[in-house]
């Protein structure tokens, strides 16, 4: 029945994102992104088709996060962070429909920490220090719900370090922020 090609368009495109993931670990950049690409196109015909099933628009968003990683470590900061902030934007939406749920309140987080790191690339600096109090804040919201998940505070650490690393720099050496 139509549940079964449910089932099966889920399982290939999980198959192609964890496939991309095997391709980029070694060194096959290029393929990972075409698979990666694939699973995404999947994974948003799942949630365009099946809005209710938020698990598909949660692998979406997963699947653009990696991808705009992926972009960005080919060295495409401007188009990765046009990625990162799609990804982000799904994340807000999922979140909307359940706020507290701490899988879509992460995935945000991560995903405007990745994107700090692009927006530091393209000299951005306003945007990249809104980034990671944005990302601070998530973490913080994560840290209260779920006290005993070190994860959160050493990400939450990691953001601090990385913003106070470009007040610093910005500092000794002011630019223009943009």
């Amino acid at each position: 029945g139509p549940n079964g090609t449910i089932a099966a368009v889920d399982a290939l495109a999980t198959c192609l994102f964890d496939f991309s993931l095997l391709l980029y670990g070694t060194g096959r950049g290029e393929e990972a992104e075409q698979k990666l690409q694939q699973a995404i196109d999947y994974f948003k015909e799942l949630a365009e088709s099946h809005q209710a099933e938020h698990r598909f628009r949660f692998a979406l968003a997963n699947a653009r996060m990696t991808q705009g990683q992926m972009i960005g470590r080919r060295g495409d900061a401007e188009k990765a962070s046009g990625v990162l902030q799609q990804a982000i934007r799904e994340f807000e939406e999922l979140g909307e429909a359940d706020p507290d749920h701490p899988d879509y309140v992460e995935g945000r987080a991560d995903g405007r920490l990745a994107l700090a790191e692009m927006l530091r690339t393209l000299g951005r600096d306003k945007d990249e220090v809104d980034a990671y109090d944005q990302a601070i804040t998530d973490y913080k919201s994560l840290i209260r719900a779920i006290p005993d998940a070190p994860r959160f505070r050493a990400r939450r650490a990691i953001t601090r370090t990385d913003k106070g690393q470009l007040l610093h720099e910005l500092d000794l050496n002011p630019r223009a922020a943009s």
